[in-house]
């Protein structure tokens, strides 16, 4: 075999891999679903995904909120402290889910602004049940009670904000902070406190 013809026959062999390489290409870019996502492709999965995630975490607030109330009715101060631990774990698998998602440039401030919204209600619960256990152990609870005051109002002015952002972005969910049924309980506490109080003085 000639050296012509054998880089002849190399150069039709590179040609023909790149026709192959080409119509590769090709074939990714228009079957569906292969690809990069455009832009309006990956708004309108972190829009879907971010409805789905806080409708679901609204209905569970909801649910939540109802079985609270009952417990406090009874006076079951342990079984609220109980409870609220299985909402702040509920909390965290939403803002795991929250974090996990993509958001594209314009969407940024939502998704900063849901993360923000999550950890403030983190914070409130987390010190409603410092409040709780405490009336449990029968210690003060004044200092406790201001903060939890506190960290409520703090959470529903986050809230206010978030839901004028989600309403801007015109998604469906609009978020509300849960209900504070164990209010009773910080109240029993106070009150606890003046007792124990006028009993010194």
């Amino acid at each position: 075999m000639s050296p012509v013809r054998l880089s002849r026959r190399r150069g039709v062999t590179s040609i023909i891999i790149s026709m192959l390489v080409c119509f590769a290409v090709v074939l990714v870019l228009v079957l569906p679903g292969c690809g990069p996502k455009g832009p309006e492709e990956k708004k309108k999965e972190y829009r879907t995904e971010w409805e789905r995630i806080m409708q679901a975490f609204q209905k569970q607030v909801e649910e939540d909120d109802r079985k609270a109330d009952e417990l406090v009715k009874q006076k079951d101060v342990a079984g609220v402290v109980r409870f609220v631990r299985q909402r702040l774990k509920r909390m965290k698998e939403t803002e795991t889910e929250i974090l996990d998602l993509y958001p594209p440039d314009d969407l940024r401030r939502l998704h900063a602004m849901t993360l923000y919204y999550l950890e403030a209600l983190l914070a409130q619960l987390e010190a409603q049940n410092e409040l709780n256990e405490a009336a449990l152990e029968g210690l003060p609870t004044t200092d406790l009670a201001a903060k939890v005051e506190a960290l409520a109002n703090k959470t529903r002015q986050i809230t206010n904000e978030l839901a004028i952002e989600v309403q801007l972005r015109g998604l469906s969910v609009t978020p509300t902070t849960p209900g504070e049924p164990e209010e009773s309980e910080k109240e029993e506490g106070q009150s606890e406190d003046n007792e124990s109080k006028e009993s010194s003085d």
